[in-house]
């Protein structure tokens, strides 16, 4: 919350905010998210949003950090997409940190095999089975939310 991020003395660089968040799925509310959003750019604080388990959220609409002024937004097809394993991702991020993040990356791997890129691109057009998979896991959230009382 920003009544948390305002006892931090100093701001810190960074900020990792990862919504939905994992394994509970539980998300900032949007106005809350904006406000974290505003505040790390009032006090010059990078954003990284880890947005993977976008496309997984069931009651609150979802909300992206992709318009936030230099903030770094993180999305795979892992989840979403239930391609876990095949490393598949991208990260938009301002300008200034491309050339930094692509020498990093090459050190890393050298790309993402061929056959992974490919099915990436087919995922796309499985909005069908991906929202009955998501259906899947909603029901699996209802039975565990009214398990555990």
């Amino acid at each position: 919350t920003v009544a948390l991020l305002e006892k931090i003395d100093p701001p810190p660089d960074g900020l990792i905010v990862a919504t939905p968040g994992n394994p509970t799925g539980t998300m900032l509310h949007p106005d809350e998210f904006a406000a974290i959003t505003d505040w790390c750019v009032a006090n010059g604080v990078r954003l990284i949003s880890d947005e993977i388990y976008h496309g997984l959220h069931w009651g609150i609409p979802i909300s992206t950090a992709v318009r936030v002024p230099g903030a770094v937004v993180i999305n795979s097809f892992s989840k979403y997409f239930s391609m876990t394993g095949w490393r598949v991702g991208w990260m938009v991020v301002p300008e200034i940190l491309v050339r930094p993040i692509e020498r990093l990356q090459q050190n890393l791997s050298i790309s993402v095999p061929s056959l992974s890129q490919i099915a990436a691109e087919a995922a796309f057009d499985g909005a069908a089975e991906m929202e009955a998979i998501k259906h899947g896991y909603q029901e699996n959230r209802r039975i565990l939310i009214e398990g555990l009382p």
